[in-house]
């Protein structure tokens, strides 16, 4: 059964580009967490993977895109009219 607040125990079995969902892990080692949050990228070329990630990076990786703006590239027209539809 999933914990409250990280995903749930049906996990889609396709998964969107750029959506997240929760799954279990189902051989756990040591230090690792009871679920991933499985999320499926595209990079620059075009090739798209599934990647695995604990919670708390997902998290890390939200406060970080918050506290270093200057980092990211403004956001063009196009980005924002995807915005719109998703």
């Amino acid at each position: 059964m999933a914990q409250k607040g990280i995903g749930n125990d049906r996990p889609r079995g396709y998964l969107p580009l750029g959506h997240i969902d929760s799954i279990e892990n189902k051989d756990r080692k040591e230090g690792e967490p009871p679920r991933w949050a499985r999320i499926r990228l595209q990079d620059e070329e075009g090739t798209e993977g599934t990647f695995l990630f604990t919670f708390d990076e997902i998290k890390n990786a939200l406060v970080r895109s918050e506290t270093q703006k200057e980092d990211l590239p403004p956001e063009g027209w196009l980005q924002k009219l995807q915005d719109l539809f998703d």
